[in-house]
C-alpha cells in the first residue's frame, strides 16, 4: 500500500488537513504521523473485511450493500485499533492519526463526489461518518475549522459501527435507506 498511500497523502489527506484544521491543531501532527495513520487505517480496513461476512447481506441490502460494507470495514478497523491502544501496542497519537486521516479522506471524497462518481462507495460512507460525528458532537465546525473530540469520536464510532453491523447481519434495503437518508445527501444515493 505504500505507493498508493503516499499519493493519497499528497493529493487527499494533506490538502484537506491544512484546510479544515487550525494551525494550532496541525502542529500536533506531522506529515509522518498522517502517513502512518493513513496506512494503518487502510490496512485495518482490509483486515476487517474478513470479519464482516454475513450470509445474505449483499442480497438484503442490494445496491446499498457496498456503501455500508466499506464504511463498516473502516470503523471496525478503528475499533480494532482501539483494542490495540488498550493493549499498549499503539499509542493514542497513532489512533488519533488514523482518525484524522480518515476524516480528511472523507471530506476530500465528499468534495470530489460532486464532480466524479468513481469513488461514490467510499464518499457516501465518508459522508455518513462525518454527519454522524457532527450530529453526535464528536466533530464540531466553527468558522471553517473542524474540531475533533477524540473521546467522543471513538464512542460515536462504536455506535455507528454497531448500527452498520446490525444492517449487515439482518437489515433490509429499506433499513439501510433510512440510515443513508438521515446521514447522507450525495446525489440521493438511496
Amino acid at each position: 500500500f505504500n505507493q498508493m498511500n503516499d499519493l493519497r497523502l499528497k493529493e487527499q489527506i494533506l490538502p484537506i488537513f491544512n484546510k479544515i484544521f487550525s494551525p494550532e491543531f496541525r502542529k500536533g501532527y506531522s506529515k509522518e504521523d498522517l502517513k502512518k495513520g493513513s496506512l494503518s487505517y487502510v490496512a485495518l480496513h482490509e483486515l476487517a473485511h474478513d470479519y464482516l461476512y454475513y450470509k445474505n447481506s449483499a442480497k438484503n441490502l442490494q445496491d446499498l450493500f457496498h456503501y455500508i460494507f466499506e464504511l463498516t470495514a473502516t470503523l471496525l478497523g478503528m475499533r480494532i485499533a482501539g483494542s490495540l491502544l488498550l493493549q499498549e501496542v499503539i499509542t493514542s497519537k497513532e489512533l488519533e492519526s488514523m482518525i484524522i486521516a480518515f476524516i480528511c479522506r472523507s471530506f476530500d471524497l465528499v468534495e470530489k463526489s460532486k464532480t466524479s462518481k468513481s469513488l461514490i462507495n467510499y464518499a457516501l460512507g465518508g459522508e455518513i461518518f462525518i454527519n454522524f460525528m457532527l450530529k453526535s458532537g464528536a466533530i464540531k465546525q466553527k468558522e471553517g475549522m473542524t474540531m475533533p473530540n477524540f473521546m467522543k469520536i471513538f464512542v460515536s464510532l462504536h455506535e455507528l459501527c454497531y448500527i452498520l453491523e446490525r444492517l449487515l447481519a439482518s437489515g433490509a434495503r429499506r433499513d439501510a435507506e433510512v440510515l443513508v437518508r438521515k446521514y447522507a445527501h450525495l446525489n440521493n444515493a438511496a
